[in-house]
């Protein structure tokens, strides 16, 4: 089964969701998870070849951040 970049994308954030939960569960300072999260984005900003793929990426990336930063 192929996945579409868009459902790779949403499965790849709410696994970073996940990732995230359990790392606030475990006393990880919300700020630190905040910025790993910030210089994953940066990474992959410059890393992406598709501008469309970045686009996706990063929408992914801020909704965990906003998630997360709410939680």
């Amino acid at each position: 089964m192929q996945l579409s970049l868009t459902a790779s994308m949403t499965l790849w954030g709410k696994l970073l969701k996940l990732v995230g939960t359990h790392m606030i569960g475990n006393k990880t300072p919300r700020q630190d998870l905040l910025d790993m999260l910030t210089m994953l984005h940066e990474t992959n900003q410059g890393t992406m070849v598709s501008p469309r793929a970045s686009a996706i990426a990063g929408r992914h990336l801020m909704w965990v951040h906003h998630t997360l930063g709410d939680a």
